[in-house]
């Protein structure tokens, strides 16, 4: 039986390194968001990833990230801007008093 090492864990993001991501994700947000999946606009999608991934590695602070990582990381951002734009338009329902009796 071969003995597994348990995974390492890298470090975690700080503050500015997300906004970093963010800031050179929003240079390229035409392209990375655009829901197109023509063999072009993949291998057009993974130049831009590439690109970002290395400006984001010389200007990082916490190690070295590869290119999954970063995309991970940037839908787990929309994901949860989501999330808090729904939760506030429900908690603001609920302070105009504009909800209905379906909702409860």
């Amino acid at each position: 039986m071969s003995q597994q090492q348990p995974r390492k864990r890298g470090a975690n993001y700080t503050q500015d390194e997300k906004a970093l991501l963010l800031d050179l994700v929003m240079q390229y947000k035409d392209i990375i968001e655009c829901k197109r999946t023509g063999g072009k606009f993949i291998e057009k999608k993974r130049e831009v990833w590439m690109a970002i991934t290395i400006k984001f590695n010389s200007s990082c602070t916490s190690g070295t990230r590869d290119t999954d990582q970063l995309k991970s990381l940037y839908d787990n951002m929309k994901q949860k801007s989501c999330k808090d734009v729904g939760a506030s338009n429900v908690s603001s329902l609920y302070l105009d008093g504009h909800i209905d009796e379906c909702w409860l």
